[in-house]
């Protein structure tokens, strides 16, 4: 093979790695084919990657049936709802079925989410979980997580302004409907989505081990698709209001500059965070969907002994905050504090 269809070859191989640590393989799986076969990849490779994009299609419509089946039983229930972020969001793909598929995130309010589990009980035969967003059930092998809220950190002065927009914004009756498999599907509107899908990318980033490209590529599909329906006044008080315009003008920076997101597009677009924007760039590059790579990374090389794995811990994710703080300074601090204030045990 000539050295130019070999380095070409292992820059396809390359490139599919980082595209699933980030969970969009399937999105560039045509393009990645289309470079690999002119390089002369192997057919044992070529089919490898052809069998990956056929899961991902079934999966796809695997989860929308059972969206379609926990709809439908809210409905005869009387529940309201509204179905976020996921396969919500996959519309507006230029292939939805390519789009790497997650769990099902159903919003209720609060006070309701038991009720709405106990609907739901009739399609499965598995206990039901539960932490401090969410009751959540399997059916048919799929997460099916029912939100009372969508807000972490709800104890702190910005987490409670959120919560207080959320109970409002993201109520069933403030969404619109879609379509899914020739079932109306409530989602959120295009208002509260421009701001909770950035949100809940963020919050994976400053408050998790992470975030993937796939939730970046969500929130600017979703911009690209509702620019016109967005109240840039209301987003940019509500914003103001949760201290981080900054942080959506560092992250749309990023999308303008390095995803190819129109300027005009992007919603209160201001120049001069080209630094921020690389850096940010750089971190979510290096950690990946959910931080899990980089995650697994860290406890592969944490000491066995007890108090010098905590020392590790406390200082691999102080140097993340570091490299945070040169995006936003003040999310930084206030993940920091944090993480020393909840964290520093659970991660022990």
């Amino acid at each position: 093979m000539p050295i130019a269809c070999e380095l070409t070859t292992s820059l396809c191989m390359s490139t599919h790695d980082i595209a699933v640590k980030h969970a969009v393989e399937g999105v560039i799986n045509k393009r990645l084919n289309e470079l690999y076969l002119r390089a002369g990849g192997n057919k044992e490779t070529m089919q490898r990657y052809a069998l990956n994009k056929w899961r991902i299609v079934q999966t796809n419509k695997h989860v929308n049936s059972v969206i379609c089946k926990t709809v439908n039983t809210l409905n005869e229930a009387g529940m309201e709802y509204v179905l976020v972020k996921g396969q919500g969001v996959a519309r507006h793909y230029p292939t939805p079925l390519l789009r790497k598929p997650g769990d099902i995130d159903l919003y209720v309010g609060q006070g309701n989410s038991q009720r709405a589990i106990e609907a739901l009980q009739v399609l499965t035969d598995d206990s039901v979980s539960e932490d401090d967003m969410h009751l959540a059930v399997h059916i048919d092998g799929i997460d099916v997580e029912v939100h009372h809220t969508v807000i972490s950190h709800r104890d702190t002065h910005d987490g409670c302004i959120l919560q207080e927009w959320a109970e409002e914004a993201m109520h069933p009756k403030s969404g619109r409907d879609i379509v899914i498999d020739d079932t109306t599907v409530r989602v959120p509107s295009a208002q509260a989505d421009s701001l909770y899908i950035f949100y809940h990318a963020w919050h994976h980033l400053f408050h998790h081990s992470g975030v993937g490209l796939r939730q970046i590529i969500d929130w600017m599909l979703a911009l690209h698709a509702d620019e016109k329906e967005i109240d840039h006044t209301e987003l940019q008080n509500n914003l103001k209001r949760a201290h981080l315009l900054t942080d959506w003008q560092v992250f749309g920076e990023m999308l303008v500059s390095y995803l190819g997101m129109p300027k005009e597009e992007f919603p209160l677009y201001k120049a001069g965070y080209d630094n921020r924007a690389a850096q940010l760039l750089n971190i979510i590059m290096g950690l990946g969907n959910h931080g899990k790579s980089a995650y697994d990374l860290m406890l592969s090389k944490r000491p066995k002994s007890g108090m010098l794995g905590r020392i590790y811990t406390m200082k691999s994710f102080l140097s993340l905050y570091a490299s945070l703080y040169k995006v936003s300074p003040r999310s930084a601090r206030h993940s920091c504090m944090s993480f020393f204030k909840n964290g520093l045990r659970a991660n022990s």
